[in-house]
């Protein structure tokens, strides 16, 4: 087997839910997503494939903010030697691909695909088409053949993008914004979207959470973790 499958564990999941929480509590100053969360909530939203850019190792403590807000019935797609390394994750709904073989991303993306046709309200997987983490100052490589693959297999799926970033010195901890972009659309006879316009997407996405920031508007900002209270430090 060239991947690694993945398991739920509802007492490790909560343990997880838990602990990144409180983790984050203290790392970061606030978590703020820019989404319509109205277009969660029919059926026909579902399956879901959130794509976006890798830009930290906080990610995937600060998606199970995301997971549980918008009530996901998730699925994490990892590099398997990574997963291999921090196994834990593997109970809690992340699953592993070997990207190094062919044979490894061929198995890994029929894997991801059984997951998604599964009959399960809000399935949802989550994976960076970047295939590694990108910091901000880096140039976006292109993005792997695997998420257009999927929308090619699952033809009801959906495809949304997921932009993040990080803003340091304005705080004494860095803040977090996520920003969720409409679903692409499929071309007129249901195929799937071109990755040069699925990455287009992504880069839209990412534009939009920069405006996002700059404004500083709270009319549709959802809070993951509120800014404290009280705090010290306020550079402007």
């Amino acid at each position: 087997m060239h991947y690694l499958p993945a398991e739920k564990d509802r007492l490790r999941m909560g343990l997880l839910f838990r602990y990144a929480r409180g983790l984050l509590r203290r790392r970061f100053f606030s978590i703020a997503l820019y989404s319509d969360l109205e277009s969660f909530g029919a059926e026909e939203d579902f399956p879901l494939i959130l794509f976006g850019n890798h830009s930290s190792w906080w990610d995937g403590l600060m998606e199970t903010l995301l997971f549980e807000r918008l009530q996901l019935d998730y699925y994490v797609m990892m590099e398997a030697r990574n997963l291999r390394k921090f196994s834990y994750f593997q109970k809690t709904g992340v699953f592993g691909v070997d990207l190094e073989s062919r044979e490894g991303r061929s198995q890994g993306l029929l894997y991801a695909a059984r997951l998604l046709r599964e009959k399960s309200p809000r399935r949802t997987l989550l994976l960076y088409p970047h295939g590694r983490l990108v910091t901000e100052v880096e140039e976006w490589p292109p993005f792997a053949s695997g998420l257009h693959g999927l929308l090619r297999l699952i033809e009801n799926a959906r495809a949304r993008p997921y932009a993040k970033r990080l803003l340091l010195g304005k705080y004494p901890r860095p803040e977090a914004f996520l920003r969720i972009g409409p679903p692409v659309e499929r071309g007129p006879e249901g195929e799937a979207p071109p990755t040069a316009v699925l990455e287009e997407a992504l880069r839209v996405t990412y534009g939009q959470l920069t405006a996002d920031i700059a404004r500083d508007s709270a009319e549709d900002r959802i809070w993951l973790q509120r800014p404290p209270r009280r705090w010290m430090g306020k550079t402007d």
